[in-house]
């Protein structure tokens, strides 16, 4: 099935959330470089509720302008795709991003 526009993933329960680390591992071969593109279900936005992964170029490069007016930001440099709710965005703007989601310390265990 195609997706032609908007949101594909947004809140995501922990159990799912595990498995697709668990995918990440097997496909990056460590926890480390998984790491680099799945948070754990302990530390990802999706399982708060605060995080969407959109679905096509077109709505990332909407998001990509106009994401912040509504307190949505890119968080990550290597995923263009992912934005999570930053309230203050609306008013300051969306802060800097992080390289990976390895790279952010709110995801440090």
């Amino acid at each position: 099935m195609a997706l032609h526009s908007g949101a594909y993933s947004g809140w995501r329960s922990p159990e799912y959330q595990s498995y697709l680390f668990a995918e990440g591992i097997d496909d990056y071969g460590s926890e480390a470089k998984a790491a680099q593109w799945v948070a754990t279900a302990e530390t990802s936005s999706h399982v708060s509720g605060d995080a969407v992964d959109i679905a096509t170029y077109d709505a990332i490069s909407w998001m990509a302008q106009r994401g912040d007016d509504y307190g949505l930001c890119q968080i990550y440099g290597n995923e263009s795709w992912h934005y999570e709710l930053r309230a203050e965005a609306i008013d300051n703007g969306c802060p800097p991003r992080y390289a990976d989601p390895a790279d952010d310390p709110r995801l440090q265990q």
